[in-house]
């Protein structure tokens, strides 16, 4: 079974919010992208952390099972309410290719995470940097609904982040844009405020 993995290995996306998942993945014989979503027992998740890890793991596996899909590599695609982000200018080239932040930067973030205990990937963003902060526990129970799958997990990523390089693709990142969002929640959204495809203005409304 090792070795079947390892030669049928393929790339899966799996997107997790509070209620259930999305899988991806491309079928070879149709060289086409096919998905399978699926729904979380209640209170499995609550607020983007996963409180059931061994059954959420579980569920996961038995779904690629029954898709016959084998030799997963899972991208894990975390919810909206999992992680933060800010959009930080001033940051050398040297700080940006590590990765990390001394922590004076990551204090004067102003976010609603806590220093001590979070986890903080940097990529560019126009003439700035793009900073996405998880935190540590939320990020570890996550992991460990894949080990409980027994899948290898080769990335992790936020759904806003991965949105929105989605976006920047498509428009080449030279237009401005009005990005509105759904929470999940009833008549709940966020606005976003791109400019020249950098976040500039982000925002919880409310809209009937």
């Amino acid at each position: 079974m090792s070795w079947h993995r390892l030669l049928a290995a393929q790339r899966v996306l799996v997107s997790v919010t509070d209620t259930g998942l999305v899988c991806c993945w491309k079928a070879s014989s149709r060289d086409a992208w096919v998905w399978r979503s699926g729904t979380w027992s209640p209170e499995s998740c609550l607020d983007g952390f996963p409180l059931q890890q061994d059954e959420m793991g579980e569920f996961l596996a038995d779904l690629l099972l029954d898709c016959d899909v084998v030799g997963a590599q899972i991208e894990l695609i975390l919810p909206l309410s999992a992680c933060h982000w800010r959009v930080v200018e001033g940051l050398s080239e040297d700080d940006i290719n590590r990765g990390a932040l001394a922590p004076h930067q990551l204090a004067a973030l102003d976010w609603p995470l806590d220093a001590d205990a979070v986890d903080v990937t940097v990529a560019p963003c126009g003439d700035a940097a793009l900073l996405v902060g998880v935190q540590r526990p939320l990020l570890e129970a996550w992991i460990d609904v894949i080990e409980v799958a027994d899948l290898p997990l080769r990335r992790v990523e936020w759904s806003m982040a991965a949105a929105l390089r989605s976006l920047q693709a498509k428009t080449e990142g030279n237009i401005d844009l009005a990005w509105l969002i759904s929470t999940g929640e009833a008549d709940q959204y966020r606005l976003v405020l791109l400019h020249q495809g950098v976040p500039e203005v982000d925002r919880l409304i409310h809209a009937s």
